[in-house]
């Protein structure tokens, strides 16, 4: 179940492809049903970064939440590959 984020796909309003700009990185980042990923390009130095996991049931809180290391993991890897125009980071939860 990956509600509220999910929805019945219908003709006049489905999912296609979304793009994500975090700096000058351009990444999609699926995170649902227990799978999160990061797939990434930052064209100055034409540079590619995937990163996919999927979770064990301990990975889940109470609520079913889980958080998407496949991102973290890709801001790391982006900023040891390109420390000049490293993947910013993310503001924090509230």
């Amino acid at each position: 179940m990956c509600e509220p984020s999910c929805f019945t796909q219908v003709e006049g309003y489905n999912y296609g492809l979304g793009v994500v700009r975090s700096g000058e990185w351009m990444l999609q980042n699926p995170l649902l049903s227990g799978y999160s990923a990061v797939e990434a390009y930052l064209p100055s130095q034409e540079i590619a970064i995937s990163v996919a996991n999927t979770f064990e049931p301990g990975a889940f809180d109470a609520d079913g939440n889980y958080d998407n290391s496949a991102d973290r993991l890709f801001r790391m890897i982006g900023t040891y590959l390109a420390p000049d125009e490293a993947p910013p980071a993310l503001p924090p939860k509230k």
